[in-house]
């Protein structure tokens, strides 16, 4: 939302999202994740599960990507069997890069 981060794909299921600071004088935050199987289909999942953890989603923005914060899985004959969804664990932010 409001152009707070940047998000790009790498090969074999890696994502990373560059995150402006929350406010004047804060520090800008990298994350970085692999989808284990390689692909990127849970990618959407994760992504919003993790800007929404870190609170960059204000209520607009959490509306507009709300179809991403689970994905269906279809079977060949188009019926829904399943989702994809992310589960967060608890955060730590580190102030020192060699940590």
């Amino acid at each position: 939302g409001k152009r707070r981060w940047v998000g790009k794909e790498g090969a074999e299921g890696v994502y990373a999202i560059g995150l402006r600071p929350r406010r004047r004088g804060g520090r800008p935050v990298g994350i970085a994740f692999k989808i284990e199987d390689g692909s990127s289909r849970g990618r959407d999942a994760v992504s919003f599960a993790l800007l929404d953890r870190l609170g960059y989603l204000d209520d607009v923005a959490r509306r507009r990507l709300a179809a991403h914060e689970t994905i269906p899985i279809s079977n060949a004959a188009g019926r829904v069997v399943g989702r994809i969804e992310a589960t967060v664990p608890s955060l730590r932010m580190r102030d020192n890069p060699r940590a």
